[in-house]
């Protein structure tokens, strides 16, 4: 993150509005196009004030949840064609190296104790009981799994199975792979 304090306050905030509020917010009554141009500003503005200045300085840089996951959940959501959705993303970089976790839905779920809107394909007008919730989720990362087929096809993306491995231990593992 930028050391600057003008872009770390304009990036926290423009996160929060996207991730943090919007959480269990009733999203839909801005419209998908909005959230697909929020979250393409955010990653504009990321890539633009902390990736570039890195990456001219040598530095390797190393991101958790590049634009794809919002690419693709917008996509689903919305009904949109992912050409469309990936058309606003158009001049951000491409990552060297993506490492894509291949983790199955139903394990994802069973480590999990909330549920975003998000992860589970519902909106806030719409909400679940927990059940119904974790099914969603599980039904909804399926969806977003396969989604990610194009994606995979890429030279520069590698599916990683992590099993049951830790996060550290999976951290080391993409280490020794770059």
């Amino acid at each position: 993150m930028s050391d600057e304090p003008y872009v770390r306050e304009h990036l926290d905030k423009l996160a929060e509005i996207i991730w943090t509020k919007a959480k269990h917010a009733p999203t839909h009554l801005l419209g998908y196009d909005h959230w697909i141009h929020a979250v393409a500003s955010y990653f504009f503005a990321f890539e633009h004030a902390c990736v570039r200045p890195l990456l001219a300085a040598g530095t390797t840089v190393v991101v958790d949840n590049w634009f794809y996951k919002f690419v693709l959940r917008i996509s689903l959501a919305s009904g949109k064609e992912l050409a469309t959705v990936l058309s606003c993303f158009e001049g951000l970089l491409e990552p060297d190296t993506v490492f894509y976790l291949d983790v199955t839905a139903e394990k994802s779920a069973a480590r999990k104790g909330e549920f975003s809107w998000a992860e589970t394909g519902s909106t806030a007008k719409d909400r679940p009981s927990r059940e119904q919730e974790m099914a969603n989720f599980v039904v909804y990362q399926n969806l977003l799994r396969e989604g990610y087929g194009p994606f995979l096809e890429k030279e520069n993306w590698k599916a990683v199975d992590p099993g049951d491995a830790t996060a550290e231990q999976v951290a080391k593992l993409l280490v020794v792979s770059v």
